[in-house]
């Protein structure tokens, strides 16, 4: 019965033949050999560019060689931003931009030495135009937007900024679930099928489930599968973003082409295959759910690092390596970006260089209006460092982590006596964004390592990021021939916090914080800074940020065990989510705990709930999409491992007390993605790959379950 309602749903998103109509007009003329030159409109875009060159963000019209020499006759060029090159000074990596494509080889052929050593690749170029009869250029849709009534509030993917969306494999728009299966993860973990069950190749690709959902009641609508038409690049889906009567598939494609006789021999002791990677959004018109409409898939150079949505304007953020650059062929170490219609290298005024490259990696930054989907708005790359990211409303900031070189022969003691070192230095490059529009505005450096994107905020124009620093004394080691090495061993760590202001430079800072601890949570709330540290307490830190040039601590908390995760509850609450330790700092199993935050003079747990040592992980501990924290709907839920099985369990917190709702137990199964969500007084726990479930809020009563699972 399902397949063969999932067959009328993918019947449902062939092209039009009016569409194919539009496609083949557009796409005749994209014959191979052709030379491309300029034409009417690139001259007029030439002429353009000239005149908008105004100011240090000007966006131009302009027309880039494309590297595979095709001609699109009916064809707009992307927009370019020209970026500034006055970005403020720093201690950071300085980057410049507009070298040529000759100059960017150069920086980068020594360093693409080390990931040729690593496992040999050689870079991978998608075919721009597939064929016609798998394109559907639909007109923009029309935004709508959908109203619920005041019972029919529902929950968001857990994002960290306000109005900054980020993509998680399930979502809700209050009416429908828009549920992925298949996603990268597929490949990975092991379910209670195996892949070798399922002979269809079609049913082995990544897709986006569509259900109606209305109390507690649910329908399938449509099913769209990702488009994987490189029989020779294997695509899997990893997230999926919605705004509106849109949705966006996320997906990251693998190429693999095995090792010439020649590059086994220089490899000597390994035989790799060849990588590269690819990222694309593939973007749906679904005003009729049932009938969603493909639009148009943008590509980019790099696996899929993270991506933001803010409204209609998406930024997709990937990491390009370089392994085989050949000089004489650009497309091997400069980066891409392409539609169905056009491949284009990143042109060399859009690409920062530094100085010095060590790292033979790219940070690829675009924009795409996914109301007009047909190219990318813009596009920055960075060349040497990718990254952690965090984002504003205003601001993409990608952070690096860069060790110190702290090991090397020395001649005399003297020349070590009292020195110290620590590991290393987070640099932060700061990206400006608006409709769309990606540039390079500033960069900086902070001593130390980062936990993840929490450890950043930006607040009133002011950015702050608190680090890990491991500091280390050097060594005399002596060896053959009586040589004399250093050899740097760790002694201390402790914690520092600081901010910086709009030109990235250090406003103030705290350091030192919490000696021999590191930091396992961050939350920033307005002017006031959340940091815990542990080793065998877990202290929990209330800083005053309110003047930037002089952070205080105001309270520090010691209990036992942690929070690795830290979310605002209400008026005066702070709720943790972590694990227990004993006095020695020994941990054990999960543990809820609430904080009063009322004075942040004195922070106190207001109660805690220890789930007991057969509770001994959770995929929430390493990943905030895994737990929904809602203190209107005053619900917590979050995915458990235990001994011998998995589940997803719900909390509410009453009378000073966490109590359990309900929850789910997969008795022999180890799921690692696991997703509750509500809409209206209805609560949906999904198990990708497997199946969704509802239940009744008030009693957790079962209302349906849907499966996803195909069997032989």
């Amino acid at each position: 019965m399902f397949r063969e309602k999932y067959s009328k749903d993918m019947e449902n998103i062939k092209p039009s033949e009016d569409a194919l109509s539009r496609t083949r007009i557009k796409m005749s003329g994209a014959k191979a050999g052709n030379v491309r030159v300029f034409g009417k409109k690139q001259l007029i875009a030439l002429a353009a560019c000239f005149c908008l060159i105004a100011g240090s963000f000007a966006v131009v019209f302009m027309a880039n060689e494309p590297f595979n020499n095709k001609e699109y006759e009916d064809y707009e060029n992307p927009y370019i931003v020209i970026p500034d090159t006055n970005v403020p000074g720093s201690s950071a990596i300085p980057l410049k931009s507009g070298a040529n494509y000759k100059s960017i080889f150069k920086k980068i052929e020594n360093a693409s030495m080390q990931n040729k050593n690593e496992y040999m690749a050689v870079d991978f170029l998608t075919d721009g135009a597939t064929a016609e009869e798998d394109i559907q250029y639909a007109e923009a849709p029309q935004n709508k937007s959908t109203t619920t009534g005041a019972d029919d509030k529902y929950s968001d993917t857990n994002n960290q900024v306000s109005g900054v969306q980020e993509a998680d494999i399930i979502k809700t728009d209050g009416k429908y679930i828009y549920a992925c299966g298949k996603t990268s993860q597929y490949s990975h973990y092991g379910y209670y099928y195996s892949e070798a069950e399922i002979t269809d190749e079609e049913e082995q690709k990544g897709r986006v489930y569509i259900l109606s959902a209305d109390d507690g009641n649910m329908e399938f609508v449509s099913t769209v599968k990702i488009r994987d038409d490189e029989k020779d690049t294997q695509y899997v889906l990893n997230e999926i973003l919605l705004f509106e009567d849109i949705m966006i598939l996320i997906k990251s494609g693998q190429h693999a082409e095995p090792m010439t006789t020649e590059e086994s021999r220089e490899v000597k002791y390994y035989s790799y295959n060849r990588y590269t990677y690819t990222t694309s959004v593939e973007i749906y018109d679904i005003s009729d759910r049932a009938n969603p409409v493909f639009q148009n898939e943008l590509y980019q150079s790099g696996y899929y690092n993270s991506s933001r949505m803010i409204g209609e304007d998406l930024y997709i953020i990937t990491t390009h390596t370089v392994y085989n650059p050949d000089e004489n062929k650009p497309e091997t170490y400069i980066p891409y970006c392409s539609s169905y219609s056009s491949d284009y290298l990143v042109p060399a005024d859009c690409i920062y260089v530094a100085d010095e490259v060590t790292n033979a990696v790219y940070t690829v930054v675009t924009g795409i209006d996914v109301t007009n989907p047909y190219n990318h708005i813009s596009n920055a790359s960075v060349l040497g460092f990718a990254g952690t990211v965090y984002s504003s409303t205003s601001n993409i900031y990608v952070t690096a982590f860069r060790s110190n070189n702290i090991y090397g022969s020395i001649i005399n003691e003297k020349d070590i006596v009292g020195q110290k070192t620590v590991n290393g230095e987070t640099d932060i490059y700061r990206f400006s964004i608006d409709d769309g529009v990606v540039v390079y505005s500033a960069s900086n450096s902070v001593e130390g390592s980062l936990l993840n994107q929490f450890s950043m905020d930006e607040y009133e124009g002011d950015f702050r990021i608190a680090t890990t620093v491991y500091e280390y004394k050097p060594e005399i080691q002596s060896y053959n021939n009586n040589n004399n090495y250093v050899y740097y061993r760790q002694t201390s760590y402790y914690n520092n916090l600081y901010i910086l202001d709009e030109e990235l430079s250090i406003a103030g800072k705290i350091e030192g914080i919490a000696p021999n601890e590191r930091i396992y949570s961050v939350r920033f709330d307005g002017d006031i800074g959340y940091m815990v540290t542990f080793r065998q307490t877990d202290p929990l830190f209330a800083v005053d940020l309110s003047d930037k040039t002089n952070p205080k601590i105001l309270s520090a908390l010691k209990i036992p065990g942690f929070s690795s995760y830290m979310h605002p509850y209400g008026e005066g609450l702070l709720f943790g989510f972590g694990k227990d330790a004993n006095e020695n700092g020994q941990v054990r199993g999960l543990k809820l705990s609430m904080f009063d935050i009322s004075d942040k003079t004195d922070v106190k747990e207001k109660s805690v709930l220890n789930l007991g040592q057969e509770y001994y992980h959770s995929e929430a501990i390493d990943n905030h999409k895994a737990i929904l924290v809602d203190s209107e709907k005053n619900l917590i839920g979050f995915p458990v491992f235990k001994s011998g099985s998995c589940g997803y369990e719900f909390y509410t917190y009453k009378n000073n007390s966490f109590v359990k709702v309900g929850g789910i137990d997969l008795s022999n199964y180890y799921i690692s993605e696991l997703r509750g969500l509500y809409i209206g007084n209805y609560i949906y726990i999904f198990a990708e790959n497997m199946f969704i479930k509802s239940y009744n809020i008030d009693n957790f009563e079962l209302i349906e379950t849907l499966s996803f699972t195909y069997k032989k």
